[in-house]
């Protein structure tokens, strides 16, 4: 039985799936939630090992100094380590991300291509 769970967690692990009992909806819910986010995009949340998880995302805010923003990331960084995730890589930006120069956008046309738009 424990050899299969560790055959399990590695196979999880190696495939960067999503770490179990962690809803994405209720992460970036949590996020959205923060005083001063207006969006959150190019989300992504694996396991690097069983016990650490990790989570990227570009984090969207008014136009402000960037001493402004500590109190936003703080809160962000905060509420993720309560659900578990204790590395993150947030990038906080003060616009739409410039069109066909990024990867989100990669995404973006991906999924609308797939929706039929």
């Amino acid at each position: 039985m424990g050899g299969w769970r560790v055959i399990r967690e590695a196979g999880s692990v190696f495939l960067e799936l999503s770490p179990g009992g962690l809803e994405t909806g209720e992460v970036i819910g949590q996020m959205e939630g923060v005083s001063g986010v207006l969006g959150i995009h190019d989300f992504h949340l694996w396991m690097v090992t069983p016990q650490i998880v990790a989570l990227s995302a570009h984090i969207q805010v008014k136009e402000q100094p960037l001493a402004a923003t500590q109190a936003i990331l703080a809160e962000l960084q905060s509420r993720l380590r309560g659900l578990g995730i204790g590395h993150t890589t947030l990038q906080l930006e003060c616009h739409d991300c410039a069109s066909g120069e990024t990867f989100c956008h990669q995404l973006e046309a991906s999924d609308q291509a797939k929706n039929g738009k």
